[in-house]
């Protein structure tokens, strides 16, 4: 089934630069997550944020995927807003 191509018009939603909440992307803070793993995003946030003994990450995806930066990000990100912990990380790479 062929359809045909879509227009420029199509491709581009602009954005009134009055509505954004900066004056340069300076202001805005440094995170880029994985694009389309959203679900993979609030499952670490939900794990990030168990305050519970005994609880560890597990993340499972394959090499080159970003998932170790995207979880540094994520946990750095999550870190700024809370105590120092008294606990030990292990990050084992394969």
């Amino acid at each position: 089934m062929n359809k045909p191509p879509l227009a420029a018009s199509q491709l581009y939603k602009s954005c009134p630069l009055e509505q954004l909440p900066f004056t340069s992307t300076d202001e805005m803070e440094d995170i880029h997550f994985m694009p389309g793993q959203e679900r993979a995003i609030e499952s670490l946030r939900f794990g990030i944020n168990i305050a519970r003994h005994g609880y560890n990450i597990f993340a499972l995806a394959p090499a080159g995927t970003g998932k170790l930066a995207s979880i540094k990000q994520l946990a750095e990100h999550e870190a700024c807003h809370r105590p120092v912990p008294s606990d030990w990380c292990y990050v084992i790479i394969c």
